[in-house]
């Protein structure tokens, strides 16, 4: 089973978008996303399994879930709206 935590210290460092950032919060995020192989998902590289795929659908939502949450957690609340974070690629 893959591990989905993420070092605070990394997280904490990625700057929180507020609208003058985007490319610095863009590419600290997104290292931030590698520690926990989300990375992939937020860039559309890595598709949803069908949810017939059990253990692995089961794995990649839960890695979704997070990659949203890290978004959100570095994201000034006015911009969250903006660009629409609720789990899509955005990256």
């Amino acid at each position: 089973m893959t591990s989905f935590s993420i070092p605070s210290s990394i997280l904490e460092q990625v700057v929180k978008l507020n609208g003058n950032n985007w490319h610095t919060w863009q590419s600290q995020i997104m290292m931030a996303l590698q520690s926990n192989d989300s990375d992939e998902i937020v860039s559309g590289e890595e598709k949803e399994p069908p949810a017939d795929k059990g253990e692995t659908h089961k794995e990649w939502k839960k890695k979704n879930k997070l990659a949203v949450t890290y978004m959100l957690s570095r994201t000034e609340p006015k911009w969250q709206l903006v660009l629409g974070l609720n789990g899509g690629h955005i990256i």
